[in-house]
């Protein structure tokens, strides 16, 4: 695994490379939903992202952003963070990568087929709460202080909650040596 974290423009080039038609924070997504499940999430994971397109180093890549991934919601420095666009874009944009993000998660919660009525219910309401997320309407999103405040805020309690629904249903990890 790359010893820095991978970043969305990178993981946005091989995608663009690979000519999935996919969004890197919904890939993200789909591949924290996938680990936070308690899933094999390689098993799934190049299916859902169209590995017919992929080219052998952006396969590596991807292997590598679910290693990244996996590693950070099971560490105890509790490092996860969704992958996103930089700070430095438009507000707009990292808002509807943030909601691409959500339905990416979501999908791959819903690859484990964990039957609904067998889940705590804690992570029944945090999975309600980022269904709402995906309902997002970015149209209006300008650039002010309270947006980039709420948006700081969604971020955090995105993180929190892969971690807490990880915490659930994922499978007991071993630490690395």
């Amino acid at each position: 695994m790359a010893s820095s974290r991978i970043t969305y423009i990178e993981v946005a080039d091989c995608l663009a490379e690979a000519d999935t038609g996919l969004d890197t924070a919904e890939v993200h997504g789909i591949a924290t939903g996938l680990l936070s499940s308690g899933s094999e999430a390689s098993a799934f994971f190049f299916e859902a992202v169209a590995p017919s397109g992929q080219t052998d180093a952006c396969r590596r890549l991807l292997s590598d952003l679910v290693e990244q991934t996996d590693a950070e919601l099971g560490g105890a420095s509790f490092g996860f963070t969704p992958l996103l666009p930089p700070d430095d874009a438009p507000l707009a944009t990292r808002t509807a990568a943030l909601r691409d993000w959500c339905e990416g998660f979501l999908y791959g919660i819903g690859l484990a087929k964990r039957p609904a009525g067998e889940l705590p219910s804690a992570v029944t309401e945090a999975l309600s709460d980022i269904a709402e997320l995906t309902r997002m309407d970015v149209q209006g999103v300008g650039r002010s202080e309270a947006e980039e405040q709420a948006l700081t805020e969604l971020v955090e309690f995105l993180r929190v909650a892969a971690m807490l629904i990880r915490e659930e249903l994922g499978t007991p990890r071993t630490p690395s040596s």
